[in-house]
């Protein structure tokens, strides 16, 4: 009979690791779901931005090229080169400030 004891109490001691390894499992459950939805909350916000700054930056350049193209008396060549010439800059200079950043 020594022996039924020590296997229900080996059995009881495998249900509770058990028991205790399932609660573990839904308290991360519920950690990366709560993770997960601020993660997703976070990236439409950063695309929304990024939409919003690429539509700033276009109404800039269309305002840019617009002016260029009052002072230079309609001369769409040289509106266009102008315009151009300082997405350039501007692009090299983001790309550059992407490198110092990601460097560490």
């Amino acid at each position: 009979m020594g022996w039924f004891k020590r296997e229900v109490a080996a059995l009881r001691t495998l249900v509770e690791y058990i028991i205790a390894l399932l609660d573990l499992a839904e308290a991360e459950g519920r950690a990366f779901r709560s993770s997960l939805a601020n993660l997703v909350v976070g990236l439409i916000f950063l695309l929304g931005g990024g939409v919003l700054l690429l539509t700033g930056i276009w109404c800039c350049l269309s305002g840019v090229y617009a002016g260029f193209l009052h002072v230079l008396n309609g001369s769409v060549l040289g509106a266009g080169l102008i315009t151009g010439g300082i997405t350039i800059v501007l692009a090299g200079v983001m790309m550059w400030l992407g490198k110092l950043v990601t460097r560490g």
